[in-house]
């Protein structure tokens, strides 16, 4: 379980260290709401799938003696026996069910096509990373509408204004 957690401070300076996936989770709700046909609000929007993230087979290793090992195939690698693979390594790992747990759960959240989506948008001061939004795309983007996790923001003052780019994932 150690690759899903998150260290970050909030505007308060607050430090959080949470189990969060980086996509929408059960119970989830969305903060904030664009809509690219409207043709207001969105200044740009790209769409992609990307493999980059993905990993079909995680080696953990504990302890001296502790290792394990999960995997799994992936149809959107370059065959089915191909593996894209973590290694886990942590002396915390003290047990052989411990090490197994932790490949299990990281296969789970890692064996997955990532979709992004890099967003412009006119600039509002309370986006922030970690928050769920709802995106409606053009026909031409092809996204339709979607909840999607804000994996990073950046907030931008410039010659069009005030702006914030943002990465989302799903």
């Amino acid at each position: 379980q150690m690759l899903a957690w998150h260290i970050y401070a909030d505007r308060t300076g607050k430090v959080w260290f949470n189990d969060r996936r980086p996509y929408k989770q059960s119970g989830d709700s969305s903060s904030f709401s664009w809509d690219e046909t409207a043709g207001t609000d969105v200044l740009r929007l790209a769409y992609g799938k990307s493999t980059e993230e993905l990993r079909n087979k995680v080696v953990v290793y504990g302890r001296e003696g502790i290792q394990a090992t999960a995997s799994q195939s992936s149809s959107h690698l370059y065959s089915p026996t191909y593996y894209k693979t973590a290694v886990i390594a942590h002396p915390l790992i003290q047990t052989s069910s411990q090490a197994q747990t932790t490949a299990d759960y990281n296969l789970e959240l890692y064996n997955r096509l990532t979709e992004v989506l890099a967003l412009e948008v006119e600039g509002d001061p309370d986006i922030t990373a970690r928050a769920i939004a709802t995106v409606t795309g053009s026909s031409f983007s092809g996204i339709g509408t979607s909840d999607w996790f804000i994996y990073s923001c950046r907030h931008n003052f410039g010659p069009q204004g005030y702006t914030v780019n943002m990465n989302l994932t799903k």
